[in-house]
């Protein structure tokens, strides 16, 4: 040993022993930390549309999206395996609202944001509720589902446990007639996850953007921005379109470009942190099906359900 290393020493000892911890902090070596992490900020971005402006389609209606809250899991995951926490929030989707996922591993990594549950009857603590959410608005999705009462619509088996996903208020006018929307929904029968692909650095904050497109609830296969099929199913004329008139009306069957591109849900890291994502009867597709409306035909409802899976943008 040197005549400086065991100066060094000695002065380093000194300082530990006399608390002098800028001095001690220096002898200690340099090592790169084991695990790194870091944190991703969620942020949703409502679109013009989801904000209430109008909306025409290419029949010719006029749609105004008056409220539309959502019941959303913030997560994030590293390769099929989940990543720091999980956060559950009932929000306004008219308005911005961040979600932070602490403790992601550093690296490439996901941010996932998709449709929940609420289980009918559990507490809800102040951190799941969004600003603006008042209590009539609160009970809508601590009770089924419009049109989930009414016995395997869509082919969904009625869960009384567990409340819906979405609830949508608007009104759509065309030539001197408007009708309304005013419908709390379960999800789609095919899960679905949004993710946006985020690189995590150690200590910092990163940012995911995730659009809220309501203008995909009134999107077809096709793309094209509509209402008619919607206005069809107000089949008393009152100007009310309810779920059971949803589930009432039939619409052909045409393959959904969701049920591919649709993450497995059993390869949800965060499924067994979320107690309702495996109670929920729902994603058998042949569960409860109306065999005498054959196979060439879905309830209205579904469709819309289905739209529902684009709301967190493509």
């Amino acid at each position: 040993m040197t005549r400086a290393s065991r100066a060094k020493r000695a002065l380093c000892g000194l300082a530990l022993l006399s608390g002098a911890v800028a001095l001690a902090a220096s002898c200690v070596p340099v090592t790169e930390e084991l695990n790194p992490r870091g944190a991703i900020l969620i942020r949703t971005e409502p679109s013009p549309t989801t904000r209430g402006a109008p909306l025409t389609t290419s029949d010719g209606w006029t749609v105004y999206v008056e409220d539309i809250v959502v019941m959303a899991l913030f997560s994030a995951g590293v390769g099929d395996v989940g990543s720091g926490n999980i956060e559950e929030q009932l929000f306004r989707a008219s308005e911005p609202t961040e979600a932070i996922i602490r403790a992601v591993q550093a690296g490439p990594a996901a941010a996932q944001l998709r449709y929940t549950r609420w289980r009918i009857g559990r507490p809800r603590s102040s951190t799941e509720i969004g600003a603006g959410i008042d209590e009539g608005l609160r009970a809508r999705f601590d009770a089924v589902g419009d049109g989930e009462t009414l016995g395997n619509c869509g082919g969904i088996t009625p869960n009384f446990r567990l409340g819906p996903s979405l609830h949508l208020r608007a009104r759509a006018e065309k030539g001197g007639r408007t009708v309304r929307l005013d419908l709390a929904l379960l999800r789609s029968r095919i899960p679905s996850m949004t993710v946006r692909s985020v690189d995590i650095r150690a200590n910092d904050l990163t940012p995911a953007p995730f659009p809220i497109v309501a203008e995909e609830l009134f999107k077809n296969e096709q793309g094209a921005l509509v209402f008619d099929d919607l206005a069809r199913a107000d089949s008393d004329g009152d100007g009310e379109i309810t779920g059971q008139e949803l589930c009432d009306t039939r619409v052909p069957l045409v393959p959904s470009q969701d049920a591919d591109a649709s993450p497995d849900a059993d390869a949800n890291p965060d499924a067994n942190a979320n107690p309702d994502a495996n109670a929920n009867p729902d994603a058998n597709p042949d569960a409860g099906a109306n065999a005498d409306a054959g196979p060439t035909t879905i309830p209205l409802v579904e469709v819309l359900r289905t739209r529902a899976n684009r709301l967190f943008g493509p």
